[in-house]
């Protein structure tokens, strides 16, 4: 709950457009499936009840969500970072962030992945 507090704060200070909020990997993908326009980008945590983090990033890069297979992913991890981080490399993410994620780490993530 923090995190998304966060993020979106974060998300809004930078001027986006609209954000979407899901409670786990399968509402996400649900909604990139439903989506009118692809998103710019996915801020996913790893440990969600249901489908993971992980299983949501693959799913969408085997283009299960259409129009968001090359989608910038940003990663969140409260657990086991290291086991994470080096998983996550498989996944062609553009960034993996610790949570609570400092508000500047997370603007630097999200300007690096969208390259602003």
């Amino acid at each position: 709950m923090f995190s998304r507090k966060v993020l979106t704060k974060v998300l809004g200070d930078m001027g986006p457009g609209k954000v979407r909020h899901a409670i786990n990997g399968e509402q996400a993908l649900t909604i990139m499936i439903e989506a009118v326009t692809p998103f710019d980008l996915v801020l996913t945590d790893i440990m969600m009840p249901g489908m993971d983090g992980f299983d949501l990033i693959q799913r969408i890069r085997w283009d299960e969500a259409p129009g968001h297979k090359d989608v910038p992913i940003i990663v969140l991890t409260g657990k086991d970072p290291e086991k994470n981080a080096a998983r996550a490399e498989d996944f062609d993410i553009s960034a993996f962030l610790i949570k609570p994620p400092r508000p500047d780490q997370l603007r630097a993530a999200i300007e690096k992945a969208l390259n602003l």
